[in-house]
C-alpha cells in the first residue's frame, strides 16, 4: 500500500523522464544487438565492416547516448540534462568503478594475474577439485574487493583453469567457483556498481561497509562451495 501511494504521488512522467527512458532503450539496444547478431551468425565482417563493429563498442555507445541528453529538448522547456545537473553526479564513485575495471585489465595484460595464479598454486599446493574450488572462491573474492566484479572474473578464471588442467581435474567446477567468488565481493564500493551506489548515497560509511562486508564474505564462501559441489554432483562430475 505504501509503495502504491508513493508511486501515485510521483504523478505522470515528465518530458525529461521520457527522454531518459528513450535514451536508455537506445543504449541497451546498441550494446546488445551487434553482439547478438554476430553470435547468431547473421552478421559477418563481409556484410558489416569490422571497423564499424569495433567503433560501436560499449564505451562509445554509452558516451554518445549520454551526450544526447544535453541536446534533447523537454516539453517543459530547456534541455533534458544541463551541466549544473550533471555536476551534481557523484563523479568520484564513477571514477572509482572505472579505476577498478582499468586495474583488472592491466593485471591481465601485464601478466600480473598469471604470476599471482602461479604463486597461489605453489603456496596452497592444491591437488583436488574441492580444495581448488576453495582457492578459486577466495581468490575471486579477494580480487573482487579491489577491482570490479567483471574484471575480477576475467582475472580469476584464467588463473584457475590452467591450475585445474595441471593437476588433472575438470576445470568447469573450479571456474564456476571463481565466477561466483568474483561476484561476491561486498567490502568495498569498487567491488560492484550496487556497492558504489550504496556508498555514494552517503548513508553507509566506509568502516561500516567493510565490517559488514567481511561477515558477508565469510558467510558466502561455504555457500558457494556447497553450490558448486552440488552442481558438480548434478552434472555427474567427480570431486576428488
Amino acid at each position: 500500500m505504501h509503495f502504491r501511494d508513493a508511486h501515485r504521488a510521483l504523478g505522470p512522467m515528465s518530458g525529461g523522464e521520457r527522454n531518459v527512458l528513450r535514451i536508455f532503450v537506445v543504449t541497451v539496444t546498441l550494446r546488445v544487438v551487434p553482439s547478438l547478431l554476430e553470435t547468431l551468425g547473421l552478421v559477418t565482417p563481409d556484410t558489416l565492416p569490422a571497423t564499424a563493429v569495433d567503433r560501436l563498442n560499449e564505451g562509445a555507445v554509452v558516451v554518445a547516448t549520454a551526450g544526447l541528453l544535453f541536446f534533447l529538448p523537454c516539453r517543459e522547456g530547456g534541455r533534458t540534462l544541463t551541466w549544473p545537473d550533471a555536476a551534481k553526479i557523484d563523479w568520484g564513485t564513477v571514477v572509482l568503478v572505472g579505476v577498478g575495471l582499468t586495474i583488472g585489465r592491466m593485471m591481465s595484460e601485464t601478466g600480473l594475474a598469471d604470476s599471482l595464479g602461479a604463486s597461489v598454486a605453489d603456496l596452497t599446493g592444491v591437488r583436488s577439485t574441492l580444495l581448488l574450488c576453495l582457492v578459486a572462491v577466495v581468490l575471486g573474492m579477494v580480487v573482487s574487493e579491489t577491482t570490479s566484479n567483471t574484471a575480477s572474473v576475467g582475472i580469476a578464471v584464467p588463473i584457475v583453469v590452467p591450475i585445474a588442467i595441471a593437476i588433472g581435474v575438470d576445470p568447469l567446477i573450479p571456474a564456476m567457483a571463481a565466477i561466483f567468488g568474483g561476484n561476491a565481493g561486498a567490502m568495498l564500493p569498487v567491488s560492484t556498481p550496487p556497492n558504489a551506489i550504496v556508498y555514494g548515497s552517503g548513508y553507509v560509511p566506509m568502516i561500516r561497509m567493510i565490517r559488514t562486508g567481511v561477515v558477508a564474505d565469510l558467510a558466502t564462501i561455504p555457500l558457494i562451495l556447497l553450490a558448486t559441489v552440488g552442481i558438480g554432483s548434478m552434472i555427474g562430475l567427480a570431486l576428488p
